[in-house]
């Protein structure tokens, strides 16, 4: 058995990120090469508010009489020309500032008097206009190697006028949950059918963690049946997530099936609770195996901390990282183990991240997994944690 360091170190140094592609920027996707700025934005000098473009030397010289030249509103040319002395423009939110008219001075500070306006305040230079360059200045970097795109990110490139970006390849994925008692129904209500809760999960995790789902189904406990579906899987997915089967008990199949196709076993058993007997290997032509436990919680433990990991390297995302927050309760974990325990942590009064270990940690137990917002991380020298101490916790997905 391993630990759970080892363990990442295995995952590490077998896992390589995906192939890069241009695309259409679209949430999830990882860029692969920096993106930079094509543009000044702002492009041109424009007003941040509806008023009047003048010059701010005019109001400082106590002029406060102002002839207006005309209106300007969004999407017009900037009229050409010298500014002249004394006189203003009419300017709506957006719309290009004049040369030589230095600031904006809002409407609600003026009164209008058919072609002539008059100043309630003093404009100061560089008022109210926003000047090109002001938020992205040509050549300045707009997106970072490892950073996902978000509608945030999105925004930006639009903005720049970006509409293709190069991006990691998504990993495929490929899910076999095994187990004669697994049915995805009991309509009868037969007494020894567990109904699946691995397989919706795990669809619902890699579709949400900028992998790719290729396949899912579930097979019984037999040596060639798993291989089978192994061996179909892998002709098409970097990664297969296998659920049960992977304990020392007479029906645990999947290193046997494994062998069959030729994998190597990189680890199998692991210094964590839950999930102590997850299996990673490796197939002939490159693809990853997971072999995760089959109760739901070291399920949902072993995709956290070892699945997610191994996907971030391949879209060329840094290792994940955690937080610390104080713990609310006296908690017990064995020594030597690592402890991912159910929680739920907030925000304190005063402003302190803060965690509750939720009762029911045992690893069948789905209903705390459904409250919790977080992991709580007792290190394997964590034998016996009191409220007050610091501990780790990582958001669920």
């Amino acid at each position: 058995m391993i630990t759970y360091q080892e363990a990442l170190s295995i995952i590490a140094a077998n896992t390589q990120a995906m192939e890069i592609e241009s695309i259409v920027p679209v949430c999830g996707r990882v860029c692969a090469t920096p993106v930079t700025s094509p543009v000044d934005l702002p492009g041109f000098a424009n007003s941040a508010m509806d008023g009047f473009a003048v010059i701010a030397a005019d109001g400082a010289s106590g002029t406060s009489q102002l002839d207006v030249l005309g209106t300007i509103t969004a999407g017009m040319s900037a009229p050409t020309g010298t500014a002249q002395t004394g006189t203003a423009w009419e300017i709506m939110t957006g719309a290009p500032v004049p040369d030589g008219y230095d600031a904006v001075i809002p409407l609600e500070k003026t009164t209008r008097c058919n072609d002539t306006v008059e100043l309630q305040a003093s404009p100061l230079p560089g008022a109210n206009i926003r000047n090109p360059g002001e938020d992205f200045d040509m050549g300045m970097q707009a997106m970072n190697i490892g950073t996902a795109v978000t509608p945030e990110i999105i925004m930006g490139l639009a903005a720049l006028g970006i509409d293709q970006i190069s991006a990691y390849q998504q990993p495929k994925v490929s899910i076999i949950t095994t187990g004669n008692e697994i049915s995805s129904k009991n309509a009868d209500n037969v007494k020894g059918i567990i109904l699946d809760s691995n397989r919706p999960y795990l669809e619902a995790a890699v579709n949400q963690s900028g992998a790719m789902l290729t396949g899912s189904c579930s097979v019984s406990d037999e040596a060639g049946a798993i291989a089978t579906a192994i061996g179909n899987a892998a002709t098409g997915a970097d990664i297969i997530l296998t659920t049960g089967g992977v304990s020392a008990g007479r029906m645990d199949y999947i290193p046997e099936a494994l062998r069959r196709l030729g994998a190597e076993i990189l680890f199998h058993k692991v210094a964590i609770r839950p999930g102590k007997p997850l299996l990673f290997a490796r197939m002939p032509n490159g693809t990853l195996i997971f072999g995760l436990p089959g109760n739901p919680v070291a399920v949902a433990v072993g995709w956290r901390f070892f699945v997610v990991e191994a996907i971030r390297l391949m879209l060329g995302r840094k290792p994940g990282t955690y937080n610390t927050a104080k713990l609310l309760n006296n908690t017990s974990s064995r020594a030597g183990l690592r402890f991912f325990a159910k929680a739920k942590s907030a925000v304190s009064a005063v402003g302190e991240l803060e965690v509750e270990v939720l009762g029911g940690q045992e690893s069948f137990k789905i209903s705390p997994l459904m409250q919790a917002n977080c992991w709580a991380i007792f290190t394997e020298t964590n034998e016996q944690c009191m409220t007050g101490d610091q501990i780790l916790i990582a958001l669920l997905d």
